[in-house]
C-alpha cells in the first residue's frame, strides 16, 4: 500500500506489543520500520530501461530478511543514548515494523517477493486496494490517541498503565486484517459476477488466468481480467471490465445492492513471439527488446496488450491490463517499444497513460455508482 498506511500499520503493531517497554517510541521506531522495504525504489540500475521497476517489492520485502532490517534499524538508534538502555526493545520494534510491511504490500494487487528466495514468484492476494485513505486515517487516529495516552502515562509503574493504549494501537491494527477479510468476501463475490459474465459472452476462462482487483478507495468496485482463448483462431485474448459489488454497509443507508458491470474489451495478449510480427517494430533492436519484453511481462503476470499500434506518429505501446483508470484496455502504465518512423521512441518504461481528468472522472462515477454505462449484471446474459 501507501507509504503513510505502510508507517501507521507498523507503528500500530509496535505500540500495541512494546509500549510497556518503550512508552514514548514503540510507534516511532514501528513506523520506520514500517517505510523501510520501499526504500527498494532508489534501486535503478544504470542503463535499465524499466527504471528498476523489477526491484520494487523485491527483496526488501522478503520475510526472510525482515530481522535483518530490523538489526541495521537498531543499529542506527543506538546513536540515541535512551534507546541504548533497552536493544532488544528496539530491535522487537524495528522488526515488528518491517514484518507488517510485505504482507500488506501482498494483500494488494501488485505483487510481492514474500517468499524470496525460496521462490521467485510474485505474492497477490487482490483484498485491498492500493490505496484507501478512509482506512488509513481511522488507524491513525487510533493510533495518535495511543501515542498521546502513553505520553502522558509513561512515569507509571502501574502494568495497567499501557493497557489502554496498547488496546487502541491493536485496534488500529485490527481495523486492517478485518478490512482484508471484507475484501476476500467482496472478491469471491467479484469472480463469481466474472464467471457469470464470460459464461455470457461463451469465454472459456483459462485455467488460472483471471483476476479480481480492487479500485483505489473502495472494496466495492473491482477490475476484473480474465484470459480466453477463441476457437476460432486459438490465439489468447484478455478481457477487462468493472464489476460493481456493493457490501452491507453501503446497502444500510438505502444503496442498491444490485450487482453492476461497466463492460470493457478484450485484446490479444501479446507475447515474445509476437514482437517480430509487428510491422512498426525496429527490427534492429528485436532481442533486446524481446528480452526486456519478457521482464515486463514477467513482472505484469502476463497481462500485457498492445496498448497502442504506433498510428500518426506515436510509438508502439505495451500496457499492463491489470491497471486502468476505467475498464477499457487503456492502461496506467506500460512499455515503450522503439518504432520505425518515430523520433525519439525507445525502449523504456512509461507511467504517464490514461491519466486525464475526464479519465478520472469516469473512474469516481464508477467508484459512486453513477455511471450511465453501469448495467445490472443480469442483462449482460
Amino acid at each position: 500500500m501507501d507509504p503513510i498506511s505502510q508507517a501507521v500499520i507498523g507503528a500500530c503493531a509496535a505500540h500495541a506489543i512494546l509500549a510497556r517497554r518503550l512508552p514514548r517510541s514503540a510507534w516511532l521506531l514501528g513506523a520506520i520500520g514500517g517505510l523501510v522495504p520501499d526504500l527498494d525504489v532508489l534501486i535503478r540500475p544504470q542503463g535499465d530501461p524499466l527504471g528498476g521497476l523489477l526491484w520494487h517489492r523485491h527483496f526488501t520485502h522478503a520475510l526472510v530478511l525482515a530481522p535483518a532490517q530490523g538489526a541495521i534499524l537498531t543499529a542506527l538508534a543506538m546513536l540515541v543514548p535512551a534507546w541504548r538502555r533497552v536493544p532488544w526493545a528496539v530491535f522487537a520494534a524495528c522488526t515488528l515494523g518491517v514484518l507488517t510491511h510485505a504482507p500488506l504490500d501482498a494483500a494488494t494487487s501488485y505483487g510481492t517477493h514474500l517468499w524470496w528466495p525460496f521462490t521467485r514468484e510474485r505474492t497477490s492476494w487482490d483484498v485491498l486496494p492500493i490505496v484507501d485513505p478512509v482506512l488509513t486515517l481511522a488507524s491513525a487516529a487510533l493510533l495518535l490517541v495511543a501515542a498521546v495516552v502513553s505520553w502522558r502515562r509513561r512515569a507509571s509503574t502501574e502494568l495497567s498503565a499501557q493497557r489502554l493504549p496498547r488496546a487502541m494501537a491493536l485496534s488500529g491494527f485490527l481495523l486492517y486484517v478485518a478490512y482484508a477479510g471484507i475484501g476476500g468476501l467482496q472478491r469471491g463475490r467479484a469472480l463469481d459476477a466474472q464467471a457469470a459474465l464470460a459464461a455470457a459472452r461463451g469465454h472459456a476462462i483459462v485455467e488460472g488466468r483471471r483476476r479480481a482487483m480492487p479500485q483505489p478507495l473502495s472494496l466495492t468496485l473491482w477490475r476484473s481480467v480474465y484470459e480466453f482463448r477463441d476457437p476460432a483462431t486459438g490465439r489468447t485474448s484478455i478481457q477487462t471490465d468493472f464489476v460493481r459489488v456493493p457490501h452491507w454497509p453501503y446497502t444500510m443507508f438505502g444503496g442498491n445492492a444490485e450487482i453492476t458491470v461497466l463492460e470493457g474489451v478484450a485484446l490479444p495478449r501479446l507475447t515474445r513471439d509476437d514482437l517480430a510480427s509487428l510491422p512498426s517494430l525496429d527490427a534492429s533492436t528485436l532481442e533486446r527488446t524481446r528480452e526486456i519484453f519478457g521482464q515486463f511481462a514477467d513482472f505484469a503476470d502476463g497481462y500485457v496488450a498492445l496498448a497502442d499500434e504506433g498510428s500518426q506518429g506515436q510509438p508502439l505501446l505495451v500496457g499492463d491490463v491489470r491497471y486502468g483508470v476505467g475498464p477499457d484496455s487503456e492502461p496506467l502504465w506500460g512499455l515503450q517499444l522503439p518504432t520505425l518512423g518515430v523520433p525519439g521512441s525507445e525502449l523504456r518504461f512509461d507511467s504517464a497513460f490514461g491519466r486525464s481528468r475526464s479519465r478520472a472522472t469516469e473512474l469516481w462515477d464508477a467508484l459512486v455508482g453513477t455511471d450511465p454505462r453501469l448495467r445490472p449484471l443480469e442483462r449482460t446474459r
